[in-house]
């Protein structure tokens, strides 16, 4: 792997507060905290994160950095650092793939934290077919169009840092390669629409959930499914599907005492659920193919 999703890291430095963490007693109307990613103080703090180049970020795309920021930031200190990852041992290497990410050799602050999703979503290319001759010619309507790609590919970024945090159960995995095998019928280590064609008692009912599979999954769009695109497929419909109570949402300016046994856990809180999710869904795979 070359890293944890598309894209190459980077960061800043400065000493902003932190957007994520628990602070201290605050003063009528002062808001420094995020709020599980709803609260504005810390952007408005930060005004030079909120543009780039003449997009911005719009407020589900702010509120989003904050949850995964808070979700990895599992000890609430502010940063990601090795700390975050100590109660789950299997999920150490996410920490040095993370670091590497970011340009880190011991942490990564909320600043760096956007600046680095910033550059990692400005290297990924923007669907062209998104754009057409009409948006071309009229500047207003090119920045609208692209300010929401650029907003879009930030958020699509930010859930592939979720994908890349996950840890499979050995449930987890035992229903991937039971869900593959029931797939791949003819065990060429790949999926695809012969699959469904030459199977005993093919229907067209079969190869339309072919095509529904090959919507989620195949990448590419080539008519194959990998198995490592099977994979991230998972990934991503488990994160899409979370419950939203896996996101953080109760309130930062708090103090740290009444957050005690809450803020705690929140990222193996998110593995738990992303893998049942997983879990889920192979279930249903294999429902559907017996």
């Amino acid at each position: 792997m070359s890293g944890m999703f598309d894209g190459a890291g980077g960061g800043g430095g400065g000493n902003d507060p932190a957007p994520f963490s628990p602070g201290g007693k605050r003063r009528p109307g002062d808001d420094d905290s995020m709020d599980g990613g709803k609260s504005i103080g810390w952007w408005v703090k930060n005004q030079d994160l909120v543009k780039f180049d003449g997009p911005f970020l719009v407020e589900n795309t702010k509120k989003m950095f904050g949850q995964v920021f808070t979700i990895i930031d599992d000890d609430s200190n502010g940063e990601i650092d090795s700390e975050d990852f100590a109660t789950m041992p299997a999920a150490m290497d996410k920490w040095e793939e993370l670091k590497m990410e970011f340009s880190s050799e011991s942490a990564v602050n909320p600043r760096d934290f956007v600046l680095g999703i910033k550059k990692m979503a400005w290297k990924k290319a923007v669907d062209q077919t998104k754009f057409g001759p009409a948006d071309l010619q009229n500047y207003s309507r090119f920045t609208t169009k692209l300010n929401k790609a650029l907003n879009d590919s930030i958020e699509n970024t930010l859930r592939d840092l979720l994908c890349a945090m996950i840890v499979y159960s050995r449930e987890a995995m035992e229903k991937m390669q039971e869900a593959w095998a029931v797939l791949d019928f003819d065990k060429d280590g790949s999926i695809t629409v012969k699959d469904f064609e030459t199977r005993p008692g093919a229907t067209a009912q079969a190869t339309e959930y072919f095509t529904k599979l090959a919507n989620m999954l195949d990448e590419d769009h080539d008519g194959t499914i990998t198995q490592a695109e099977f994979e991230i497929g998972l990934k991503r419909h488990a994160v899409k599907a979370l419950d939203p109570s896996v996101f953080p949402s109760f309130h930062y300016g708090a103090a740290q005492s009444s957050l005690a046994g809450v803020s705690s856990g929140r990222l193996q809180k998110f593995q738990i659920a992303a893998n049942e999710c997983i879990v889920s869904a192979c279930k249903g795979i294999i429902g559907a193919m017996r």
